[in-house]
């Protein structure tokens, strides 16, 4: 049987998922380089969520990065990958087996774009979010903290920021520390914008009523809601991997639901935590800055970066 086809269609599948998820299409915007980024964030009625959080352990597929959700983050149930991790750091003692197989957050929100600086800060991307377009923010772990502490700060006015339809734009200035990570902060414009417009460019409650309704789950975006079967093959699979690498065999005792599903799937030989990541292991990545690529800690959300060895450890 051809794995490779198996494995492949199954991620075809995913994407028309995420496709259908987002919307018409929606574009997904990620803060990257010294700049800054003028929006209208977007509170999601239908999750009640103004931003989702993700979970995700990665795994490779030919030498792609991809990622599934973490059970136990996700959806408060045990998850064999941290369970495993937990494992190796006790048993084995290995400091960086939470670099490689840990668990990654990250950040998506709705937002309309309303502005940029500098003018070529979407230079590298082909195909980047005008300004007026609704995207999809998606962001790392540190602008998680400052999104929160915005939403702290202005709590008496957040209606204004995130749920009307002309409001107050919000500014993410993406700076960078003395150590030449990136920094960001978020601050309110005084100046005001709209979401929904009609012909003669002045506010439409009821286009914006309709907007609201059609626009898509929070919950159903990047990650399934709750967790489907791919999810729990997967999963078994990244911890049959771990098992012959760091205890060379397979546990005995693993989830039984993940059992269940593997005697009835298919396995996916080309599933493999390992797979580019003999760089990284060859490589002290927090101290030997030269062998990092130069958008080290930019968090470019592209193609480079999504098969970046070093994203483990990237801030």
């Amino acid at each position: 049987m051809d794995f490779t086809a198996l494995i492949n269609k199954e991620l075809e599948k995913q994407e028309e998922r995420n496709n259908s998820f987002s919307g018409s299409g929606f574009k997904t915007l990620y803060p990257f380089g010294t700049g800054r980024l003028e929006m209208r964030l977007i509170a999601d009625e239908k999750s009640g969520l103004l931003y989702r959080e993700l979970h995700t352990h990665v795994y490779y597929v030919d030498g792609k990065k991809q990622k599934v959700a973490c059970l136990k983050k996700m959806y408060n149930e045990s998850c064999p990958i941290c369970d495993m991790v937990d494992k190796v750091q006790k048993d084995l003692d290995d400091k960086q087996v939470y670099g490689k197989y840990g668990v990654k957050t990250q950040g998506i929100a709705f937002a309309k774009l309303c502005g940029f600086a500098p003018p070529n800060y979407f230079t590298d991307n082909q195909n980047p979010p005008k300004i007026g377009e609704v995207v999809i923010f998606m962001f790392p772990k540190s602008v998680i903290s400052a999104l929160g502490e915005m939403i702290i700060d202005y709590q008496n006015t957040i209606e204004e920021i995130i749920t009307a339809n002309t409001g107050k734009t919000v500014i993410l200035k993406i700076g960078k520390q003395a150590n030449d990570f990136p920094s960001f902060a978020f601050l309110i414009q005084d100046g005001i914008a709209t979401i929904c417009e009609n012909s003669n460019g002045e506010p439409d409650e009821k286009l914006y009523t309709t907007f609201k309704e059609e626009l898509p789950s929070l919950n159903d975006m990047k990650l399934p809601a709750v967790p489907d079967e791919k999810v729990y093959t997967v999963i078994n699979t990244i911890v049959e991997e771990m098992n012959r690498k760091y205890f060379g065999e397979i546990d005995k005792v693993i989830k039984p639901k993940l059992n269940t599903i593997a005697n009835n799937t298919p396995k996916l030989d080309n599933v493999n935590v390992d797979e580019a990541l003999d760089e990284s292991e060859s490589t002290e990545v927090t101290t030997n800055e030269a062998e990092k690529p130069d958008c080290w800690g930019d968090n470019k959300y592209d193609e480079a970066c999504a098969n970046c060895p070093f994203d483990s450890t990237c801030p």
